[in-house]
């Protein structure tokens, strides 16, 4: 399913369900790994370097969007200035 319009990141669910459940036909629930998890914490520690805070929630959904090639869904893109995170604002 990675690379198709609408599957976006949702949440996260345990490591023994890793197989995606869609939750209709435009969007769907990825896991959270270990991977994505550091990740998330290399793009926290990044952002208060920078001078600006990334919260925990935002790293994590962040890291596993990347991780899943998803497209992030949010109401504001500005909270997400990484490179390889496809971001979509929706207001």
């Amino acid at each position: 399913m990675r690379n198709q319009p609408g599957w976006a990141i949702l949440g996260t669910q345990s490591q023994r369900a890793r197989q995606r459940r869609p939750v209709d036909r435009r969007t769907g629930l990825f896991p959270l790994n270990r991977e994505s998890a550091k990740e998330a914490g290399r793009y926290w520690r990044e952002s208060s370097r920078q001078g600006w805070r990334l919260t925990t929630t935002d790293a994590l959904l962040a890291a596993t969007a990347v991780a899943e090639e998803a497209i992030l869904i949010t109401a504001d893109a500005r909270n997400f200035p990484i490179e390889d995170l496809q971001v979509l604002e929706h207001l």
